[in-house]
């Protein structure tokens, strides 16, 4: 069981890595800027990408997340090591599922918003919430 558990964890934290890596590469950062950013050093950033901790520091993941402006529930919940209860906001999730250029998640989450203040101002004048019907 252990050897399932570890080899679960080194998959999450790869697909953390992957995920800061694109991340990072979307807002156009190379490793260097990106660890000035975050006040790490720039090859411990690179080795983040690349997968091979099995358990960084929490505390300098959190300074990875607010370099790239996310929030850090985002990067757990991308290794699989959160459930995401605490669900982040609709841009996070976008960024996460799909490969999609900053402009078209702007797009998104904009559209999002038209329809999420529609169906809530109908369910105020009808009094139901359409977005929390079953």
């Amino acid at each position: 069981m252990a050897t399932t558990n570890n080899n679960e964890s080194e998959m999450g934290y790869k697909a953390l890595g992957e995920h800061i890596k694109r991340l990072r590469l979307n807002q156009g950062l190379g490793l260097r800027e990106a660890g000035r950013r975050a006040q790490v050093d720039h090859s411990w950033w690179g080795r983040l990408e690349e997968g091979q901790y099995v358990s960084p520091d929490p505390r300098l993941i959190g300074k990875v997340a607010r370099a790239l402006g996310v929030d850090i529930e985002e990067l757990w919940v991308a290794a699989g090591l959160a459930t995401g209860r605490r669900l982040p906001s609709f841009r996070p999730y976008l960024r996460a599922r799909y490969d999609l250029p900053p402009e078209a998640i702007a797009q998104l989450e904009a559209h999002f918003e038209l329809l999420s203040d529609k169906y809530q101002a109908k369910g105020e004048s009808d009094g139901r919430n359409h977005l929390n019907a079953a």
